[in-house]
């Protein structure tokens, strides 16, 4: 076995620890309103907007973020995001606005998802978009 098939096992073995470890946590009735209210399908380009708004905010202020954030702020550019980047900060948004366990656990399973799926391309929009998510929906100290 060569040095990527264990790499690639290993990235396989840690996955599915990681999803034995959180019980999933299915939405009420709550949630699915919520998720209602909130769709993705057919407002992908509302959400487009938006992120491309919060992007500019973002660089506009990044002096105020964490170091090893500023960077991935200053580097993002809104023209490199996908449509699952836009789906990862339409997941991050519910989970702001809503922080309900369901939402919150599903924000942070597609967010470890995303930067996992960048393979440590450090300088993708995909990875530095998921980093600058996972830093704002933690808890400031």
């Amino acid at each position: 076995m060569n040095e990527d098939e264990n790499d690639i096992t290993f990235e396989e073995t840690e996955e599915k620890i990681e999803e034995k470890a959180e019980e999933e946590i299915l939405p009420d009735n709550e949630d699915l309103a919520i998720e209602e209210k909130m769709k993705l399908t057919g407002e992908e380009e509302k959400w487009q907007e938006k992120l491309s708004h919060e992007i500019k905010n973002w660089k506009a202020n990044a002096s105020n973020y964490a170091p090893e954030i500023q960077k991935y702020i200053r580097d993002l550019k809104s023209e490199d995001l996908s449509p699952e980047d836009t789906g990862l900060f339409h997941v991050f948004s519910q989970a702001q606005e809503y922080p309900t366990p369901y939402f919150r656990q599903k924000f942070n399973k597609l967010v470890r998802k995303q930067i996992r799926e960048s393979h440590g391309d450090y300088e993708s929009a995909a990875y530095q978009l998921a980093k600058i998510l996972e830093s704002l929906s933690q808890p400031e100290e």
